[in-house]
C-alpha cells in the first residue's frame, strides 16, 4: 500500500477536478524483466488548511492477484460458453440425424408387416412388436430431446394464461373425455412471460400427467389457479390422482427419470423436466 502527494504537473491537471471528488483507476505497471503488476489508485484534490492551492492525495493497492484471477476466470468461462454451445449443437445434430433411420425402421417395419402372410408366428409377431415399439419410443424420446434443447434459445414474450390453457385442453380433447376427466378453472389467469406454444405445451404436459397417473376409483379433477403474491405469481396445477412419495418430489424433474414400468404408464420420462426447463426459461420455478 502506497501513499502519495502530489500537484500531477502543477495547477493544470488539478484545475479540472472539483475539490473533494475522489477518483479511482486501475493501471498496469511494466516493470523490464518481471511480471506485469497491476495498481489501484484513488486520488482525491484537497484544499489544506490554511493553503492558497489545491493538492491531490491518494493511494495506491496492488491487485495483481485479483486481476489475474478475473483473467483466469474469464477465460475459464469462455472455454465453458464454447464447450456448452459445441454440445448442444452436437445434441442437436445427432437428434435431427436419427431422426432418418428411425423413421425408416418403423416405415420398413409396419411394410413388413403387411407383407408377411397372416397368420403370423408368435416368434414372428413378438419380433415386428419389437421392432415397431422400439422405434415409435425411440422417435418420441428424440423429438422431446429436440424440444429440450430448443428451449435455450426461446425468444422473450408474453401470452395470455386462459388461452394456452384453452388450447391444451382442446389438444387433449379426445383424451379428457375418454379418461371422464373435467379441469376446472378456480380463477382467471393473467398474462404469463411466455410464448403461446410453450405455455401451450407446459399447461398440456401438467394435464397429461394428471390424466396418466390418474386414480381409477373416482372420476379425475384438475384444478387451475392462480395466485398474486408479493414478489411473484403463482399458478398452481393439481388432481385428485394417485399422488406421489414426498421422497420422489425432486427425482420426478430429472431427465428419463421414471417412477413406474412403461407397461404400466408409457411416456418418454420427460415431461416433467420439459415443463421444469420451461418455466426456467421465463425466470420462474416449478415444483
Amino acid at each position: 500500500l502506497g501513499v502519495y502527494v502530489s500537484d500531477f504537473d502543477g495547477e493544470q491537471v488539478i484545475a479540472r477536478r472539483p475539490v473533494g471528488e475522489a477518483r479511482t483507476v486501475e493501471v498496469r505497471v511494466d516493470v523490464p524483466d518481471t511480471p506485469p503488476r497491476w495498481l489501484r489508485i484513488v486520488t482525491r484534490v484537497i484544499l489544506p488548511p490554511g493553503g492558497d492551492a489545491p493538492v491531490m492525495i491518494g493511494f495506491d493497492a496492488d491487485i495483481t492477484a485479483r486481476r489475474t484471477a478475473e483473467r483466469e476466470r474469464e477465460i475459464l468461462h469462455c472455454a465453458l460458453e464454447r464447450s456448452h454451445a459445441e454440445l448442444q449443437r452436437f445434441a442437436e445434430v445427432l437428434a435431427h440425424h436419427l431422426q432418418e433411420p428411425v423413421q425408416r425402421q418403423l416405415r420398413f417395419g409396419q411394410q413388413l408387416k403387411r407383407t408377411l402372410t397372416e397368420p403370423l408366428s408368435p416368434g414372428v409377431q413378438e419380433a415386428l412388436g419389437y421392432i415397431l415399439d422400439g422405434g415409435q419410443r425411440l422417435s418420441e424420446l428424440l423429438g422431446a430431446v429436440q424440444l429440450y434443447l430448443a428451449l435455450d434459445a426461446l425468444p422473450p414474450a408474453t401470452c395470455s394464461g386462459d388461452k394456452a390453457l384453452d388450447a391444451a385442453c382442446a389438444r387433449l380433447a379426445n383424451r379428457l373425455t375418454t379418461c371422464g376427466a373435467t379441469v376446472e378453472r378456480t380463477t382467471a389467469l393473467p398474462q404469463v412471460p411466455l410464448s403461446l406454444d410453450r405455455l401451450k405445451d407446459l399447461f398440456g404436459i401438467l394435464l397429461d400427467n394428471a390424466l396418466e397417473y390418474r386414480c381409477d376409483q373416482r372420476a379425475t379433477r384438475i384444478k387451475v389457479s392462480a395466485t398474486f403474491l408479493p414478489s411473484e405469481l403463482r399458478i398452481q396445477v393439481s388432481d385428485n390422482g394417485i399422488g406421489i412419495e414426498d421422497c420422489y418430489l425432486e427425482q420426478i424433474f430429472g431427465v428419463f427419470e421414471r417412477l413406474h414400468p412403461r407397461s404400466a404408464h408409457p411416456g418418454t420420462g420427460i415431461g416433467l423436466a420439459l415443463a421444469r426447463k420451461i418455466v426456467e426459461t421465463a425466470g420462474g420455478r416449478l415444483w
